[in-house]
């Protein structure tokens, strides 16, 4: 009788033992899966936010150069219309 109960002690320790310690790889397991979606989604994050700032100041860029093209082109077209005034108006003078 001593030894039965001796057994059945010594199983139950046993499945306690086992059980617990199952219950701490699943814990330690969800944590380890936890932390690895947080970095994940960090990394998502600091992923994107270089990706628009590339794209920020690639658009940038791109607004700088047409304001110095369009700056250009209206400095050209004032130039030929003043130009144009001139010899009118020269014209006109000469035919008068």
């Amino acid at each position: 009788m001593a030894d039965t109960y001796e057994n059945a002690k010594q199983t139950m320790s046993s499945a306690s033992d086992k059980a617990s310690t199952m219950a701490q790889n699943a814990k330690d397991n969800m944590a380890e899966s936890m932390s690895y979606g947080r970095d994940r989604a960090a990394n998502a994050y600091e992923e994107g936010k270089q990706k628009i700032n590339m794209a920020s100041d690639m658009m940038s860029e791109k607004l700088y150069d047409a304001k110095n093209s369009m700056g250009g082109a209206v400095e050209y077209a004032k130039d030929k219309a003043n130009n144009a005034y001139d010899r009118t108006r020269e014209r006109m003078r000469m035919a008068s």
